[in-house]
């Protein structure tokens, strides 16, 4: 898997496309988060994929099986605690049966505060 991914002094992540199987997946161009709490601080609403991990798999315990996580690590990344990798992202879409034109919809969806 091809991943071009560009860091600016804007702090911008450009994430070009990536293979998959035979197709090519664009991931969104997005603020990169900063350390220092505060700054470019930005929360995603993971509501959307919790359901869908509930309908594909059952339970979160099995979705964190699939995904060859701990179900702590997915309970942090579901809680906005640690970032979704971009390999993370891809495997969910796989086994969830995401389209690929929604990822942005179940991954990059902001919170309203």
């Amino acid at each position: 898997m091809a991943t071009n991914t560009t860091l600016t002094r804007a702090g911008i992540a450009v994430h070009g496309s990536q293979k998959r199987g035979g197709d090519t997946v664009r991931i969104a161009v997005l603020p990169l988060k900063n350390n220092r709490k505060g700054v470019n601080d930005m929360a995603y609403e993971y509501g959307k994929l919790i359901g869908r991990i509930i309908e594909v798999c059952g339970t979160r315990a099995e979705f964190a099986k699939q995904m060859g996580l701990s179900e702590r690590t997915i309970s942090l990344k579901l809680n906005g605690k640690i970032d979704w990798k971009q390999s993370e992202i891809l495997k969910a879409v796989e086994i969830l049966r995401i389209d690929d034109s929604e990822i942005q919809e179940y991954f990059f969806t902001l919170k309203v505060h």
